[in-house]
């Protein structure tokens, strides 16, 4: 296959899977343009989900119904790789947040965090404090009571239903 036809069959399948796009964008209700995303997108639920075309999300970002991520005096935010979005959390402006930042449910984030942070509230604040993000399987039972799940391996004793 010569050059001119490789790039004339890339160009109908782009211009397929956009409109694609498009309409399974209107069809569940999403506003998300092209490249707005890093890889590793999820969306948990179909619902409103509206992104600005200047938005820059990172890597992994899990994001719920109802989340807007939107431009303020011509200025859109920048979000770091792994983050949770909670549903129907706003992120304004122009802002930056770091990796490993989870926003709650019905936040409002309209100024910049620090990497780690877990914000909730309106105006979003961070009630992380000076905690940093677990990295390690060291830390994997951090602050949780013994016998929990998740500390090195015990389980709790849970008794069945009857």
């Amino acid at each position: 296959m010569d050059h001119s036809r490789k790039t004339g069959v890339r160009k109908v399948i782009f211009h397929l899977l956009k409109y694609l796009h498009r309409r399974n964008s209107i069809r569940l209700g999403f506003s998300i343009p092209l490249h707005t995303f890093g890889p590793g997108l999820s969306i948990a639920h179909w619902g409103t989900i509206a992104v600005d075309s200047q938005a820059r999300i990172g890597r992994n970002c899990r994001i719920h119904q109802g989340v807007t991520i939107g431009r303020s005096k011509d200025r859109s935010p920048v979000i770091g790789d792994n983050c949770f979005i909670g549903a129907n959390a706003s992120i304004i402006g122009g802002i930056t947040l770091g990796n490993d930042v989870k926003i709650g449910a019905g936040a409002v984030v309209n100024r910049s965090f620090p990497d780690g942070a877990v914000l909730v509230g309106v105006p979003a604040e961070n009630i992380a404090g000076g905690r940093t993000t677990r990295t390690g399987p060291e830390q994997a039972g951090a602050g949780r009571p013994q016998g929990s799940a998740g500390s090195g391996g015990r389980r709790a004793h849970v008794r069945p239903v009857r």
